[in-house]
């Protein structure tokens, strides 16, 4: 798939893949499990 791109909340690349996003750090509550990690990123953009 073309322009895909990954996001993550961890950046276990350190920055260095270029088809991975890691939103800026915010304050927020503790996850409940990983599943909740897109609930608290926020709606996703349809392009």
């Amino acid at each position: 798939m073309r322009n895909f791109k990954f996001i993550s909340y961890i950046d276990c690349f350190d920055g260095r893949h270029p088809k991975v996003m890691v939103p800026s750090r915010q304050p927020h509550n503790e996850f409940a499990s990983l599943a909740s990690v897109p609930n608290t990123l926020g709606p996703a953009k349809t392009y």
